[in-house]
């Protein structure tokens, strides 16, 4: 069986963001999740403004931030206290960046280009924002985090995505 990193109000985890994917680069991040509430922040790292992070929060919907050029998806695929697989991938040479819950996609757009900045990465919550200055942390579990340099196929998340869910 999987143990899971269960996070609860104002606790998260902070690195110095080593090795992060940073620039214009192609990135996936996966995870498997479950929160409690309403709105939950995943992940962040790099800083605002002007598309110069990546992260991922719950607010009502799925939202695949930079903190300009962000990518929303509707609610009804978010379900408190159920795990489910999240994905986000980018990939600047197809111009195009996905939201994935459970092997299905619920969001896509063509962002343009960013330019993440290295930072601190956060999980179960992001880095302080101007008008949000604390870390907007996670209320659930998070296990299996995964974060690459490239865009990664279809088929490679399908394996992760059929194993047991924590």
């Amino acid at each position: 069986s999987t143990s899971a990193l269960k996070l609860e109000r104002d606790v998260y985890l902070e690195d110095d963001g080593t090795e992060l994917p940073l620039g214009n680069c192609a990135y996936t991040v996966e995870m498997w999740i479950r929160f409690d509430g309403q709105h939950s922040c995943f992940f962040g790292w790099g800083h605002e403004p002007n598309n110069g992070c990546i992260g991922a929060h719950f607010d009502g919907g799925f939202n695949h931030f930079w903190y300009a050029n962000d990518l929303h998806c509707g609610g009804d695929q978010g379900v408190p206290g159920r795990w489910m697989h999240l994905v986000l991938r980018g990939d600047p040479e197809a111009n195009k960046r996905v939201i994935l819950i459970d092997g299905k996609q619920i969001g896509e757009d063509q962002p343009g280009e960013h330019d993440t900045k290295a930072a601190p990465r956060f999980i179960g919550g992001r880095f302080p924002i101007s008008w949000a200055p604390d870390h907007d942390c996670l209320d659930g579990c998070l296990s299996e985090v995964r974060i690459w340099k490239r865009a990664l196929a279809d088929d490679e998340l399908a394996m992760e995505l059929n194993s047991a869910a924590p």
